[in-house]
């Protein structure tokens, strides 16, 4: 399981993708991100809830005393495959940055995960 620190670097790294492309007006989340890549939740596995656990555990991760839907056991015990799914939402992001189309943005992450599907 990756450390804080590692998840910490992840998380900074999807903000600084957003805020550096400036895809948006609104703040950096993950509900944007996931937006913002647009790839069916069966190949990053961004569902609404993984997304929603997404933001509590980069919220945990960065600020301890913050109340969340999650209990802090449940976030630190999914927080590597949050991490997974956040590498997921971004590698599409920044593939769409290279202005490759929809439908081969998921076909790479599919063959990019076919041997370990992110749950």
């Amino acid at each position: 399981m990756p450390n804080s620190s590692g998840a910490q670097q992840l998380y900074t790294a999807a903000e600084g993708y957003w805020k550096g492309t400036k895809v948006g007006r609104a703040g950096w989340s993950p509900k944007q991100l996931a937006k913002r890549a647009d790839v069916p939740a069966g190949i990053t596995g961004a569902t609404k809830e993984a997304v929603a656990l997404l933001g509590a555990s980069r919220n945990y991760h960065a600020h301890l005393d913050v109340e969340s839907n999650f209990s802090p056991d449940e976030i630190v015990s999914q927080t590597y495959q949050s991490t997974r799914r956040l590498h997921a939402l971004l590698q599409a992001c920044l593939l769409r940055e290279v202005g490759i189309d929809t439908s081969n943005v998921e076909r790479l992450l599919k063959q990019h995960y076919r041997s370990w599907p992110i749950p």
